[in-house]
Order: C-alpha cells, then sequence, then structure tokens
C-alpha cells in the first residue's frame, strides 16, 4: 500500500463513521422505549433476555427478564415485519409477557424517549474512553498527515468510539416495533464491529513493516479485507430457518469472521517481530508486544476466563473499557514516539515489581497463617490484630532486600547486557588510569570495550596539537563496504554540538536542525552513538559506537553508563597527551645537551671524526657498489631463468604461430638481460656503453634467427654493420631503447628480406 496515496478516503470513512454514529444518538433520542436492552445473543428461543436496564420504569424490565411477548407479538412476529398499534407511541403503555425468575408475569411498561442523562451512570466511563479514542485518533492523524500507519490508526479510533456510542443503547426490545429502525440498528453494529476488525487487520499489515500483499495488491486485498465480513456474516444470516436465528447466527458469523482476522492480525505482528532488521522497528514491536501481554494479563484471568465459566467476572465492565483504553494509546506511543529506546527499562520494572508484589503477598498470607497457628497453640487464640501487625512488619522489612534480589536476578538471567555495562565503568576506570599512551588508551576503548560489550566496532578521533581538529587513533575495524570519511574539524557540527552540550548524540534520534549535520556524518561513519571526551570544558576526543550485535539499540542508561566512561576516558586522553609533550620536551632539553658538549670538543678531535665519517663514508661507497653489481647479476640471472622457461616451454609447443610467439618473448627478455649484464661487467654501474650494447644484441638476435654470425660469416646473406657515435645510456633508457631495437632488427630479419634475397 502506497504510502504516498492521498488520505482523503481515511478521512472521509471517519467522518462517514462520526456522521452515523450521531444518527444512531439521534434516532434513540426520540424513539419511544421500554428502558431495557439486551444485546444479538438475547434473542434466544424462548424469547428475548434483558440483560441491562438503560432507564428503570415503576412496574417495568428488570435484567434476567425473559420476554416472550410485547404488544401480543414475540420477537420472531415483530421481525417478520407485524403491524404496530398506536400503544407504541412515546407515553403509551404496552403489554409485555415475560419470564422472571421461573414464573410467567404481565407488565404495562410505559414507553418514553431515552433521556441522555440516565446514560452516564452506567456508560459514563465508556463514553470516556470513547472520546479518548477519538482523541487519539484525530490527534495522530494531524501529527502524522502523511504516514499511512497512523491514518488506518485514526480510522480504527473512530470506528471503536462510534462503536462505544453504540453500546450505549444496545438492542432494545421496543425497537423490533419499528421495524427499519431495528434493521438499522442491526446494520450499523456488523458494519462498525467489522469494519473495526477489518481496519485493526490492516494496521497490523501495515505496521511497522508492510506485508508483502499490502504492497503488491493494495486496493484488491483491502477491499477483500473489508467485504469479508459482511459478505460471511450476510450469508449465515440468509442461510438460518428463522428470523431470531438469523439474529443470532450473524452473530456468531461475526465473531468467527473475528478470530480469523485476529488471527490474520496476530500472524503478521509475528513477522513483523521476526523480521525487524533496525532497532527503530524491534522497538516498536516489543512496545506494542509489552503492552499487550500486560492488556491479557489483566483481561484473560479477571474478566475473559470467570465470564466463560461463572458469567460473573470479578473485574467490572467499567474496568475492562478502561483497560481497552491501551490499544490506542500503546499504537500511538509507537508511532509518535517510534524511537522507544528505553521498553528494555519498562520490561524490567515490570517484571521486577510484578514478581515482587507476587512474592509478598504470598510471603504475608503465609505469615498471617504461620502466625495465627502459632498464636492459637501458645496463647489460645491469641490477638488476630497482633498476628497481623507482625505479618506486615515482617513484609515491609522484606521490601527492600526481596527487591533487590529480583532485581539482580531478572538482570542476570533476562538482561545481561546491564550487568556487563555496570561492570564494565569500574573496572576500564582502574585500567585507563594506568595508562599514559594514547594508543594504549585507544586499544582498551576500541577494541576491548568493544569485545567486553559485543558491540560492531568503535573508533577513537584525539584532538590535534594545534586543536584545529581531529586525528584518529588506532581505527576500529568498520564494517565491509563502508566508505572512509575524513576526521571532523573543531568546527564541524558535530564537535561543536558535542563540545557545547558535553552529551552523547544517538545516530537515531530524530534529526533536527540543530544536529541535522551531526546525525548525517554519524551516518557516514556508519557510527550509532558518539561519547565526547571532554575535560573541564574542552573538547579532546570523540569516542563513536556502532551498533551492538544483538541489533538492539543503546538505552538511556547504557548510555549514561559510557558518557562516564567517556569522562573517564578524557582523563586517560589528556594525561597521554601531557606525558607525550614531556617526553618531547625531556628529548629537545637531550638534544641541546649534546649541541653543547659537541661545541667544547677540540678541533682535533672534529677532525678525525671528520676522517672517521669520510672512512665510513668510502666504506659504505664500496660496499653499495658490490651491493648493485650484486643486484644487477641476481637481475639478469632472473630474466635468464625466465628466457631459459620460455625455451623449455617452447619446445613442447608444435603450433608455428604460438612457437614464435614464445621466441619472441624469449628474445625480449634476453635483450633485457644484456642490459643488467653489460652494466655489472663494466666499471660503471649506472650507464651502458651504446655501441658495445647495440653490437652484442645485434649479434644476438642475427645467431637467433640463424641469419649470419656477429663476424660477419654464415650461410646467409645478410649482414650488418653498426654506426654509432659514443654515447653512454642509463638503466632507465637504454632497457626501453632495447626493446626498440631488438624489435627493428628482429622485423627486418624477418620481413625485410623475403625470398633468398640479401643485404
Amino acid at each position: 500500500m502506497r504510502t504516498h496515496r492521498p488520505h482523503r478516503t481515511w478521512h472521509l470513512g471517519s467522518v462517514v463513521c462520526l456522521l452515523a454514529g450521531g444518527l444512531l444518538v439521534g434516532m434513540y433520542a426520540r424513539l419511544p422505549a421500554d428502558g431495557a436492552s439486551g444485546d444479538l445473543e438475547s434473542f434466544t428461543p424462548g424469547g428475548f433476555l434483558v440483560r441491562w436496564v438503560i432507564e428503570p420504569r415503576p412496574g417495568g424490565l428488570q435484567a434476567g427478564d425473559l420476554i416472550v411477548r410485547a404488544g401480543g407479538h414475540t420477537a420472531e412476529e415483530w421481525l417478520a415485519g407485524a403491524a404496530a398499534g398506536e400503544e407504541w407511541r412515546a407515553g403509551g403503555t404496552v403489554i409485555y409477557d415475560v419470564i422472571r425468575r421461573g414464573e410467567r408475569q404481565l407488565l404495562k411498561v410505559a414507553l418514553a424517549p431515552i433521556s441522555p442523562g440516565t446514560l452516564l451512570p452506567r456508560w459514563g466511563v465508556q463514553l470516556v474512553v470513547a472520546l479518548a479514542f477519538l482523541g487519539v485518533g484525530l490527534y495522530l492523524a494531524h501529527r502524522r498527515t502523511d504516514d499511512l500507519a497512523a491514518r488506518v490508526l485514526m480510522l480504527f479510533c473512530v470506528l471503536v468510539a462510534v462503536q462505544y456510542v453504540g453500546d450505549a443503547y444496545n438492542i432494545q426490545f421496543a425497537s423490533l416495533a419499528w421495524g427499519w429502525q431495528f434493521w438499522m440498528h442491526l446494520g450499523f453494529e456488523h458494519t462498525i464491529f467489522g469494519l473495526t476488525l477489518a481496519t485493526m487487520t490492516c494496521f497490523a499489515l501495515v505496521f511497522p513493516i508492510p506485508h508483502p500483499v499490502i504492497s503488491r495488491h493494495p486496493a484488491l486485498f483491502v477491499a477483500g479485507l473489508f467485504a469479508a465480513f459482511g459478505a460471511v456474516v450476510a450469508g449465515a444470516m440468509a442461510l438460518a430457518p428463522s428470523w431470531t436465528a438469523a439474529v443470532r447466527w450473524g452473530s456468531h458469523a461475526s465473531w468467527g469472521i473475528a478470530g480469523a482476522e485476529l488471527a490474520i492480525a496476530f500472524a503478521a505482528g509475528l513477522r513483523s517481530a521476526r523480521r525487524a532488521a533496525d532497532p527503530v522497528s524491534r522497538a516498536q514491536v516489543r512496545w506494542i508486544l509489552w503492552c499487550g501481554a500486560l492488556g491479557t494479563a489483566i483481561l484473560v484471568p479477571g474478566y475473559v476466563l470467570p465470564l466463560i465459566v461463572s458469567g460473573h467476572p470479578p473485574i467490572p465492565h467499567p474496568v475492562v473499557i478502561v483497560v481497552t483504553a491501551l490499544i490506542p494509546f500503546t499504537l500511538a506511543v509507537a508511532i509518535l514516539r517510534f524511537r522507544l529506546f528505553d521498553i528494555q527499562v519498562v520490561t524490567n520494572r515490570t517484571l521486577v515489581y510484578a514478581l515482587v508484589t507476587a512474592l509478598l503477598i504470598g510471603l504475608y498470607v503465609l505469615l498471617v497463617r504461620t502466625f495465627t497457628i502459632a498464636a492459637e497453640v501458645l496463647w489460645q487464640g491469641g490477638d488476630r490484630s497482633l498476628v497481623i501487625f507482625a505479618a506486615t512488619f515482617v513484609v515491609v522489612v522484606a521490601v527492600e532486600p526481596t527487591r533487590r534480589r529480583v532485581q539482580h536476578l531478572i538482570d542476570r538471567l533476562f538482561f545481561r547486557s546491564k550487568l556487563d555495562y555496570q561492570q564494565l565503568l569500574p573496572d576500564m576506570s582502574q585500567r585507563l588510569a594506568t595508562h599514559l599512551a594514547a594508543e594504549q588508551v585507544a586499544r582498551l576503548l576500541v577494541s576491548e570495550v568493544v569485545e567486553h560489550l559485543q558491540i560492531a566496532h568503535a573508533e577513537l578521533d584525539i584532538l590535534t596539537e594545534d586543536g584545529f581538529g581531529f586525528v584518529q587513533v588506532s581505527p576500529g575495524h568498520s564494517p565491509a563496504g563502508t566508505p572512509a570519511v575524513e576526521t571532523p574539524s573543531a568546527q564541524h557540527p558535530l564537535a561543536r554540538y558535542l563540545g557545547q552540550t558535553d552529551r552523547p548524540l544517538l545516530g537515531y534520534q530524530p534529526p533536527s536542525d540543530e544536529v541535522a549535520e551531526a546525525l548525517a556524518y554519524l551516518a557516514a561513519r556508519d557510527a550509532a552513538l558518539a561519547i565526547p571526551l571532554t575535560v573541564g570544558q574542552k573538547l579532546v576526543g570523540i569516542y563513536y559506537l556502532g551498533l551492538k550485535q544483538s541489533g538492539d539499540s543503546y538505552t538511556s542508561e547504557e548510555v549514561n553508563l559510557l558518557r562516564l566512561l567517556g569522562r573517564q576516558a578524557a582523563v586517560a586522553v589528556e594525561n597521554a597527551r601531557l606525558f607525550a609533550a614531556t617526553e618531547r620536551q625531556a628529548k629537545e632539553l637531550a638534544g641541546l645537551h649534546k649541541a653543547a658538549v659537541a661545541l667544547s670538543s677540540t678541533l682535533a678531535v672534529e677532525l678525525t671524526e671528520r676522517r672517521r665519517a669520510e672512512d665510513r663514508l668510502k666504506a659504505s661507497l664500496a660496499e653499495k657498489e658490490v651491493l648493485l653489481k650484486e643486484v644487477h647479476h641476481r637481475v639478469k640471472n632472473n630474466l635468464q631463468i625466465i628466457s631459459s622457461l620460455l625455451y623449455f616451454q617452447a619446445r613442447a609447443i608444435t603450433d608455428p604461430a604460438v612457437l614464435a610467439m614464445f621466441r619472441e618473448s624469449q628474445m625480449r627478455v634476453r635483450s633485457m638481460a644484456l642490459v643488467h649484464e653489460r652494466l655489472y661487467t663494466t666499471g660503471d654501474l649506472a650507464q651502458v656503453d651504446a655501441a658495445e650494447y647495440v653490437r652484442t644484441l645485434a649479434g644476438y638476435l642475427f645467431r637467433a634467427y640463424g641469419a649470419q654470425d656477429a663476424a660477419g660469416k654464415g650461410s646467409g646473406q645478410i649482414c650488418f654493420r653498426i654506426e654509432t657515435d659514443d654515447v653512454v645510456l642509463g638503466v632507465d633508457e637504454a632497457v626501453p631503447c632495447g626493446l626498440l631495437l631488438h624489435e627493428l632488427v628482429s622485423n627486418a630479419l624477418k620481413h625485410a628480406f623475403r625470398g633468398g634475397q640479401s643485404g
């Protein structure tokens, strides 16, 4: 589903839903009613079961009454289209045939519109929560106008708010006599419920990671999702054997399709939890799962299961409605504060205090029981208030030790990284204090801290001596493919921000005008966190940390610990800088002292030293000459080996063209070897006699091609004559000239004299 799609459809849908809710409220505000209501499950084979009394009437209906007939007709007959008499008008009185506590009774029920003020005592909490849903949805759409998930959540909140308003009136038996009003309310119930489920499923499929099916077929899938509910409910009602059965079957079908769509939403949530690759998505999913688990832990054992088993849940319905307000709050926070990096801390506190509370309650019950038994044995009954006081005192004393132990246990089991960070600070502080070299400090921060805390990589920049920029010391192993980035200057936005605020900078925090360039620089260095190293008001270094290998983001507690480590490292870096400066000054003083001693030496000593220096220089030159000859000799030998290898390889080749190529290469190598041979066989190691080199090379080529020997004798008709001045060539000139001469002579021998020509 494309996020750039116009969002008028979602806003239009929200407006339509609000208008439908307003129309329903307006209808019931003028509809003659009997003051009681039920739900779709109230349509039983024996009659209509009253579940709530909205507005009591003198001698009227009570909760639990089973309406067999009203106005002479059963619910089935009213649904089939029975005509209502004048008694069904406002101010009229209708005879209700009901079964109350097993006895059949006839009641005269006065009809009158329900006053909105009577709804508040029972449904006030639900109406307030409906307004909260509506407010959250509209606020979210205002803050995230271009976010698809925000628009979907807005529609979901509007639908829930409208549904809560409709629940205030529920299904009333009196509306059956008016026909179309009942069917309009029934359609309203199913439509809003179906749209709510479809919107919730759609949200699960687009947030925080869009599902592929949404991306490939957005319109088709959403249309099918919204139409499936209506199709299933309408089909179930059409197959029912009676009108009342149709109402019940439609209700059952709605719960069935609701279960299917909830399963789809749950599967989409699990997929998002598995596929979330970046810290932001993982934090969003973790936040939603935590709040969902919290709501489930309250509602399932406190309301759902008791309602199924006994029909009397211990948690009141208004409390359930308040708990459901966690849904929009949770999702809105996940969208608006999508950097939920403290969710681990929230989860930790929840586990700690929930477990501590459970342990203390168990301890309290056990102590009361134990002290009661002891009091009965020792004091023949004893004072129960004293027993309760003693148990309470013991529990109060045990609160703090228990909390600390539980905290440590949960940290060790679920939050091992927290302990690693807490143990890191004292250990590294002690070790940093013992190092006086910047390289040693960098090795601790870049290598050992990274390994200890399981961080992808780290780097350290320290301020240069002139104070105009930073230089990287002992760079860490950045991920493959990360481009090299220049270290920042002292006026770089990152350096200015860290120096002015003395606060760490998270690479994945929301950008602002103040830190936009700094965040871009962190992204270029593939860093997730920048820690300032400050001494007093002076920024002496920047410590860069990559993502954690677990993929989780840095919590505020971990950032604070790393900030403290940065302050210890800043002191160590400054000490290393001062130590290095002291060493340099000491070396400079030592040099000045040696110079003064040298100046005070006698002229004879100076002359002696000069002669010794000249002797050493001559010896060194002789050694270099021998070494240079050896180098040229080795180069010539290596080239000769290459030529020989080419010769032996050529013996195994039968293709004339390939064999010619090998011989050409062999002769080219030989021409280069001759240069180095001339260098080490003559007295001059830097220059080559061009005439002698040309004569030797030409003779070699004539012998190689079988044309004539160097003396001009042989079976061929070709001779050569050399005319050259006294020219000497350096080694850098002799090699290319030799290759050029080789090409000219060999081409002349191969191509200039064909068919036995002489020349």
